[in-house]
């Protein structure tokens, strides 16, 4: 998958390739978490779940045929347990809309429920996994992902550009921010992604107690637009329809923290460390790291259908455990055709993604890019820097610099 970006957030433009390892890298606030909340709303909107669809849509109408009752009532000439139903049908909609043409509707009441009647009917007849549905729901998770990221230009005249180039078509999503509403999407009759699922690693504090709670969870009650909860919920309960050998790897990560972290109904989270039983509150956080990968691997999550997006994977973890948290995931990346997406600022989780991809012949599969600002401060760019890393090295090694010069100046 190719992705290119304009003006999203503090983004002014960034063309991107999702294949083996991608690592954005940078300073602080220059737009390297964008690329994947990004990332993450158009995987999911073009890979919708049938549960949360059902769920959503019924939720939908049950809100609109509320509204349409509430407006009836407010008529004293209408009896309302006549549009009183179990189950909305092609019948009930007709006798509304005869209803709305009465003479004693008056017009502000008439206009209330032709409104709801129309959006309940929108609702009504939409099936799943059609352009017009997909196109809604790309907007909605696009919403509910980014609708925080504000256009630093803030013009009428700018527009902000979504361009994806994928296995089965291209699509391309456009907003103008005068009114901050996606009007424009054009799928190109592809309905799906080559990457049908992602996870986006926040932080390894996700491994905590609350992980029990959604132990045994299944159907619809696994997904939500929450990103962490639907995290979380797969860190907890396995999927059942799918086995990959990954005894070795886990065998390596059990080896680097002396144990692994387990999550059971009755004993909830655990981080069983060689003979001893420790409550996961008295773990590091650096164990978490390793632990939150060790879940993934266990229950079956990852597969090369499946982006995951790890956020500055090097906060929480020592320079040496940095090293080897490189290596795990470029040995994850490399044997098993897992796609990732990291966001770093740290030199030495970066030099040794480098190191490691070389090592493991995996080099062709990995790409760098730096995110900058721009002259203005307010915007900044992304460039591809895969045949030379080195722009990133000098600009997260400022702070060492500084410190040389304040002893020399000792």
């Amino acid at each position: 998958m190719k992705i290119k970006l304009q003006n999203i957030g503090i983004i002014e433009e960034v063309n991107i390739n999702i294949e083996g390892i991608t690592l954005i890298a940078g300073q602080n606030d220059s737009g390297k978490s964008t690329v994947g909340k990004v990332l993450y709303s158009i995987i999911k909107g073009f890979n919708q779940n049938i549960n949360l669809f059902q769920d959503e849509k019924n939720s939908r109408v049950i809100y609109r045929y509320q509204d349409i009752l509430k407006e009836l009532k407010k008529n004293e000439s209408i009896d309302i347990t006549e549009f009183q139903i179990k189950e909305i049908s092609s019948e009930w909609l007709e006798k509304i809309e005869k209803t709305i043409q009465l003479e004693s509707i008056n017009e502000d009441s008439r206009k209330a429920l032709s409104d709801s009647l129309r959006m309940l009917k929108k609702y009504f007849y939409v099936d799943f996994n059609t352009i017009e549905q997909k196109k809604d729901e790309i907007t909605n998770w696009l919403r509910s992902e980014i609708a925080t990221l504000h256009n630093v230009f803030k013009t009428s005249e700018t527009i902000s550009k979504i361009e994806i180039e994928d296995l089965e078509g291209n699509a391309t999503i456009e907003q103008w921010y005068k009114d901050r509403d996606f009007i424009f999407i054009n799928l190109d009759n592809n309905l799906e992604t080559y990457l049908k699922d992602v996870y986006f690693i926040e932080s390894p504090s996700i491994v905590d107690e609350s992980l029990q709670r959604f132990v045994g969870k299944d159907g619809a009650q696994l997904y939500s637009r929450n990103r962490q909860e639907e995290l979380a919920k797969s860190l907890s309960n396995p999927l059942t329809n799918t086995t990959s050998d990954y005894s070795k790897i886990y065998k390596e990560i059990s080896e680097i923290i002396n144990g692994e972290i387990t999550i059971d109904l009755l004993q909830g989270v655990r981080y069983k460390k060689n003979k001893q039983d420790l409550n996961i509150k008295n773990t590091a956080v650096g164990i978490k790291s390793f632990g939150l990968i060790q879940l993934l691997l266990k229950n079956n999550r990852l597969n090369n259908r499946t982006l995951l997006i790890i956020d500055e994977p090097e906060v929480h973890l020592h320079p040496t455990w940095q090293v080897k948290y490189a290596e795990i995931l470029v040995k994850l990346s490399k044997d098993f055709d897992i796609p990732m997406l990291l966001t770093s600022h740290s030199p030495y989780f970066i030099e040794a993604i480098e190191a490691y991809s070389k090592k493991y012949n995996h080099e062709k599969s990995t790409n760098f890019y730096f995110s900058k600002k721009n002259e203005d401060g307010l915007s900044s760019s992304i460039i591809d820097v895969t045949k030379d890393i080195s722009p990133i090295l000098s600009s997260i090694s400022e702070a060492f610099y500084k410190i040389q010069d304040i002893n020399d100046e000792v």
